[in-house]
């Protein structure tokens, strides 16, 4: 399984432990259960994806670099902000493959094969430029599919 593995060893998460009175409690085996059951419990988690500095660097550059390309297609920054997309770029697997093996990291995938099961479908991939002293509208909680209420 080779990368996915380190994400089934065993788990610095809560596991189960002996009570009374208790009716139901989880318990987290490896990791990958625990990046699970925290996504369940609060909605998020934070896997390691093993990523050494100059390749969380070139990450960084290659946003800053397509972010400007955007501009420049869109008729500029400003014409950009006046819609909200200054800061925000989009698909990102499509300007580079370093974004394919950040999106097809192992770890990530074995918490989504656990949480989805093996079907799999990445529907949007957005680059966020977080400026020092501003709020970014993609730090408020949101629905990926904004105002459809649903679930199916």
């Amino acid at each position: 399984m080779g990368a996915a593995s380190a994400c089934f060893r065993e788990s610095p998460f809560v596991t189960t432990t002996s009570s009374y009175g208790v009716i139901e409690q989880a318990s987290a085996h490896t990791d990958c259960d625990g990046h699970a059951e925290r996504i369940r419990l609060e909605g998020f988690t934070i896997v390691p994806g093993g990523y050494a500095a100059n390749e969380l660097a070139y990450l960084a550059e290659r946003i800053d670099a397509l972010l400007a390309e955007q501009a420049e297609r869109a008729g500029g920054v400003n014409a950009l902000a006046e819609i909200g997309e200054h800061e925000t770029l989009r698909c990102c697997l499509a300007h580079d493959d370093a974004f394919v093996r950040l999106a097809t990291n192992e770890q990530v995938l074995a918490v989504c094969r656990r949480l989805l099961g093996d079907y799999i479908v990445l529907t949007q991939q957005n680059g966020i430029a977080n400026s020092p002293g501003r709020v970014h509208h993609q730090t408020a909680c949101h629905r990926d599919l904004p105002y459809q209420h649903f679930v199916s």
